[in-house]
């Protein structure tokens, strides 16, 4: 048995406003679109789930022990649905940032801040160290990207994308 999970799903939102209207208003389908998958869904178990009265729905025997088994799966689905909308619109997740300790004081922290006030539920976790050690954080996906001085050894499997020139300068305390 292959069952659509809009079948479940509508199911569920039925059962949960005990009404084909009020579920088809929240979800946004019309209500013969409801009935149909209601159907399908009946159909495909060879059993009646739902009661349809004047007032509403509601649940057979049956539909309330099938219920008891999809609530939490469907539940699961859907939060699972809005997590990742959340994490595409920048709404929540983690950023983990790799780059030298010189990138990150003069370079990068502006860029921190900036991007933390437009995206406060972001959370930034940067990780200092070598360049070397940096790629194999890459490369193992312990990081999502890199800030480190070019030129370094070449590698195929990373795209690397120049930012800013900085110059380096040091200096010797000069003996008269």
């Amino acid at each position: 048995m292959n069952i659509n999970f809009e079948y479940y799903k509508t199911f569920y939102y039925v059962t949960i406003y005990g009404s084909i209207s009020k579920a088809a208003n929240f979800l946004h389908i019309s209500q013969p679109a409801i009935t149909k998958s209601i159907q399908k869904l009946e159909q495909e178990l060879d059993m009646t789930l739902l009661y349809r009265t004047p007032k509403g729905v509601c649940l057979t025997e049956n539909g309330k022990i099938f219920f008891e088994f999809i609530k939490n799966g469907v539940e699961s689905f859907m939060n699972g649905e809005h997590k990742l909308t959340a994490l595409n619109h920048l709404e929540t997740g983690l950023l983990r940032i790799g780059a030298s300790t010189t990138i990150t004081k003069y370079f990068l922290l502006p860029y921190i801040e900036k991007f933390h006030k437009t995206y406060p539920k972001i959370d930034i976790s940067i990780t200092n160290h070598l360049t070397n050690t940096l790629l194999s954080l890459l490369k193992k996906g312990s990081l999502d990207f890199l800030l480190v001085n070019l030129p370094m050894k070449s590698d195929d499997s990373l795209n690397v994308i120049p930012c800013a020139k900085l110059h380096d300068c040091f200096a010797r305390k000069f003996r008269i």
